[in-house]
């Protein structure tokens, strides 16, 4: 009941926003052209695939400093002067999970500081007029999962979007118009260390002429966007992302309409945990110079991620319910054997140093032929997507199953459970804890007399 008045009420309240704007007002160019994702992903400005659940949600602020991103030049293209020399922006955004596969979004530019030129004056100077705290237009969006990258090796997610005019378009920072459209967003990581992402973008103008010259109009556009990150460590990121975008009725034909850059830099995030902050610092420069793009980009931004803990900690307890009905049933005593072997962050290979571990469980087996089946049971600390991790955990079962085996253990004498980072030894707040709690443990269940 609670989740559908939600859905009632966000319906009505964005019916209201919309209604708020203004309609369209004079078009124009709008030199606008990073736009920062809202869902704290793991990309800047590159979607991904993931979407977060209810009453989950995230914050995000971007500051960027982009210098000429419009100038005036001469017939043979040559630059005159700038008409827009300076520009200062923070985009500020959000989202918020309304379904395990459904988020809404906003993100609002704020531009802080503008130098401005008049390009009516054909001349080469001007009067430079200082601008300061004015909007860009808005961006309402939702994201729906199609596909998870933690269940398939291919995520998927649609995001539509529309762009409302409210922005001063009249020094060309909005378009004047309302612009809807919407992006596809595939992605994939390979072990939790390197991450890709791909967007293609479809956006609809109405057809505009801008300034004066035969390339200088406005109208639909198709973007693509690529992102690529590896993660160093816990901690710390490396991104790259490349974007850029064409005029579908001249496509590829010549720069103006063409704007594309590329972007690197680093991420932090201290902690990632259920609700954790982000840190991103990069810079680029554009590759095609159009509308929009500047001579370098310097970026930085924060954002906090709160995961809602109800669905988790319900979970949590289906586990143990589980685990425990389990034993039950089959009138277990059960004891632990002391010995553990611990992981790599991400890992399921074993390393040499766990070798006497397993030489000494084997040996145990063997001495006693008679046991019932070990339990070899798999764990992962809380990094990572629960889904990631519940697989994570059973592949690092296997292998400690597989090299028993190995030692001459009959594989009917094994059963293989993972249970994810559902039941840790020690703090996951910290590095030595979560170190502690990526590990495989053996319990032998007993016949009672």
């Amino acid at each position: 009941m609670k989740k559908t008045n939600y859905l009632l009420t966000s319906f009505l309240f964005f019916s209201l926003l919309f209604s708020s704007f203004p309609a369209a007002a004079a078009k124009n160019g709008d030199v606008i052209n990073l736009f920062p994702t809202n869902d704290s992903g793991l990309f800047l400005s590159i979607y991904d695939s993931h979407t977060f659940g209810w009453r989950s949600f995230s914050i995000r602020t971007v500051w960027n400093y982009a210098p000429r991103t419009l100038e005036l030049n001469n017939t043979s293209g040559r630059r005159v002067r700038g008409v827009i020399d300076d520009l200062l922006i923070t985009d500020i955004g959000g989202a918020i999970g309304i379904l395990p596969w459904w988020h809404i979004g906003f993100n609002q530019p704020v531009i802080l500081w503008q130098t401005y030129q008049d390009p009516s004056l054909l001349t080469t100077t001007a009067p430079k007029e200082n601008r300061f705290g004015k909007l860009g237009d808005p961006r309402l969006d939702m994201k729906f999962r199609l596909l998870e990258n933690y269940r398939t090796p291919l995520g998927i997610a649609i995001i539509p979007f529309v762009y409302l005019p409210y922005g001063d378009e009249e020094h060309f920072l909005g378009n004047g118009m309302w612009s809807p459209g919407a992006t596809l967003a595939l992605d994939t990581s390979l072990r939790k260390r390197l991450f890709f992402a791909f967007n293609i973008t479809y956006r609809n103008y109405e057809k505009f002429q801008y300034r004066t010259g035969a390339n200088s109009f406005i109208d639909d556009t198709l973007g693509f966007g690529l992102g690529f990150r590896i993660q160093m460590s816990e901690k710390l990121a490396l991104l790259s992302e490349l974007w850029g975008e064409s005029v579908i009725s001249s496509f590829a034909k010549n720069s103006l309409q063409n704007p594309s850059e590329f972007l690197a830099g680093l991420r932090y995030e201290p902690s990632r945990k259920k609700s954790h902050l982000g840190m991103t610092l990069a810079g680029g420069r554009s590759i095609v110079s159009g509308l929009g793009s500047p001579e370098y980009r310097v970026t930085a931004g924060i954002d906090y991620l709160h995961y809602a803990s109800a669905k988790k900690e319900k979970q949590k307890e289906a586990e143990k319910e589980k685990k425990e009905k389990r034993r039950e049933e089959k009138k277990i005593i059960e004891f632990k054997i002391d010995q553990k072997i611990h992981f790599s962050f991400a890992s399921a290979y074993i390393k040499e140093v766990w070798n006497p571990v397993l030489e000494e469980v084997a040996t145990f087996l063997l001495k006693h032929p008679r046991l019932n089946k070990m339990i070899v049971e798999g764990y992962t600390d809380v990094l990572g997507p629960q889904k990631y991790n519940q697989r994570l955990s059973e592949e690092r079962a296997k292998a400690v199953r597989d090299a028993l085996i190995a030692r001459g253990v009959e594989p009917d004498r094994l059963e293989v459970i993972g249970f994810g980072s559902s039941q840790p030894l020690a703090d996951n707040a910290t590095a030595a804890g979560r170190a502690l709690n990526r590990r495989v443990e053996f319990s032998l269940p007993v016949q009672q007399p």
